[in-house]
């Protein structure tokens, strides 16, 4: 097994993040996407190389293109294929953000917290979006 890797880290994250999104357990996706859970971990986890075919198979019961989970940019074609948390949708309201823009900035905190780390994620409050946009704003 070799060692993690950025962009499987950045992929592992957007398929752990999609998956919990949709309230499927780890054994669920697997069986669906025709894998084993095992490897399946080991992907979420950053530490398995995945080939196209499994992330096709992967991408399709997440609900999303292999373009999102390799590079984070949505399909507009996909049709609300990406799942906004409701605080973020509140924040965007209050921010007068476009779709565009939401999308950048739930990515961007995606990015942080895959790169800053180790412990659980807890869903942000609307504040949090707030004041992390106000942040981040002239990087986006």
């Amino acid at each position: 097994m070799a060692d993690s890797t950025p962009e499987r880290e950045e992929i592992a994250k957007r398929i752990r993040a999609l998956r919990r999104a949709k309230g499927l357990s780890l054994h669920h996706l697997a069986q669906q996407s025709d894998i084993s859970a095992g490897y399946l971990s080991e992907i979420e986890r950053g530490l398995s190389e995945v080939s196209g075919v499994k992330l096709a198979r992967v991408a399709e019961h997440l609900g999303v293109t292999t373009d999102y989970l390799l590079s984070g940019r949505p399909d507009p074609a996909a049709g609300g294929a990406v799942q906004i948390p409701h605080a973020l949708s509140e924040a965007a309201k209050v921010l007068d953000l476009t779709f565009a823009q939401t999308l950048r900035l739930m990515g961007g905190k995606e990015s942080l917290v895959a790169r800053r780390s180790n412990s659980a994620e807890h869903e942000w409050t609307k504040e949090e979006w707030i004041d992390f946009y106000r942040k981040v704003e002239p990087y986006l």
